[in-house]
């Protein structure tokens, strides 16, 4: 049986390599399955990433974007990340709300930098006190509303032009003041896929156990699973 995975590189104003947003896929069809749960899919990414292809095989080093539901970012998963690898990112269709914050400013203390993802300017503004990176839809908004996300947000938090299809929009969104980039423009997401290993199942299996667990994890337990 052969796993699937895709990656897509996210670059700064002088086209360097900043990182990789990491994409769940379960086929040869470089696309993501609407019928997969979403807290189901970041979990089966991220083992399949440390289990099965390496992050630093995958990154080279670089930081690895990952997509969290507010499931996630609600229990204890964040902290089995390596805060040096990964960045959390929070799908566009998750609520910084009060009750949500709390759990945002205990993941920043641990170290690890926050993504906002599809950001278009019209929510979550009592929540980007947590959020490190905000990442700017450039399909979802026009050149004035994209100006006016940099004008306000700009100092206060990395500005990442996202969805990035033409040079033109490449070389407005540097002038604006966006300082990360990723789009079409750069690269369409690229597809990785290998036969899974026994090993590494039973290694996910024990991780998901913990995962359930309604205490913290041990630090002795996240030692040994990062270091993997």
């Amino acid at each position: 049986m052969n796993i699937y995975i895709a990656r897509q590189p996210i670059y700064d104003k002088d086209r360097h390599l900043y990182g990789y947003e990491f994409l769940y896929r379960d086929s040869s069809t470089n696309s993501f399955n609407p019928a997969m749960n979403g807290t189901a899919a970041t979990r089966t990414l991220v083992s399949n990433l440390i289990n099965e292809f390496g992050v630093d095989a995958m990154t080279g080093g670089h930081y690895a974007f990952v997509n969290f539901t507010r499931d996630l970012l609600t229990s204890n998963f964040p902290f089995l990340l390596n805060s040096r690898q990964f960045i959390i990112e929070i799908l566009e269709n998750v609520t910084l709300d009060n009750a949500l914050l709390p759990h945002l400013e205990k993941i920043k203390s641990k170290g690890y930098k926050i993504a906002l993802d599809d950001y278009v300017g019209e929510a979550h503004e009592s929540g980007l006190a947590a959020v490190d990176i905000l990442k700017v839809d450039f399909m979802q908004t026009t050149p004035g509303e994209r100006q006016d996300i940099a004008g306000r947000h700009r100092g206060h938090v990395t500005l990442l032009a996202e969805k990035i299809e033409t040079e033109e929009e490449f070389h407005s969104a540097q002038a604006m003041g966006y300082t990360l980039f990723q789009g079409y423009y750069f690269s369409k997401p690229v597809p990785f896929s290998k036969p899974v290993a026994q090993v590494a199942s039973a290694t996910s299996s024990l991780l998901w156990e913990e995962i359930r667990r309604p205490s913290l994890i041990s630090a002795s337990w996240q030692i040994s699973f990062q270091k993997m």
